[in-house]
């Protein structure tokens, strides 16, 4: 135990750097998720063929066990942080697709209208002062 402690002072500015740099990937493979899984999910929620096939496809690509998706991509996109990112977007795709499109379309028809109405009267009294709503 103590030459693990020794070696992880000694290495301890190095271990630093390469933690931010993974938490830089992960962040920038999260952020790509939620922008790509986000407008996904959004598009999908008008049309509901759509929506089976594309959360379909999203849950076929999470049971791809990780080290086989790994194992796939490498040929393709070669080792290192490349793979590593594609993979984060690839899973965190799926929570973030079906969500987003079970929130949506989850909201009550009426309350979506009343929001909608409530957006444009507040529009339409800032554009136009005399507005009465």
């Amino acid at each position: 135990m103590s030459e693990f402690l020794t070696q992880f002072m000694e290495r301890r500015g190095e271990l630093l750097e390469l933690t931010i740099e993974h938490m830089e990937m992960t962040s920038l493979a999260v952020l790509a998720s939620l922008i790509v899984g986000g407008l996904i999910g959004i598009a999908i929620t008008k049309n509901d063929k759509a929506a089976a096939i594309v959360i379909g496809i999203a849950n076929l690509m999470q049971s791809i066990p990780s080290i086989g998706l790994l194992a796939f991509m490498v040929p393709f996109v070669g080792i290192g942080q490349k793979p590593a990112i594609i993979m984060v977007v690839i899973y965190a795709l799926l929570p973030i697709i079906k969500n987003t499109y079970t929130g949506i379309t989850g909201i009550d028809p009426k309350l979506l209208k009343e929001s909608v109405d409530r957006w444009n009267d507040a529009i339409a009294k800032k554009t136009d002062p005399d507005f009465k709503a």
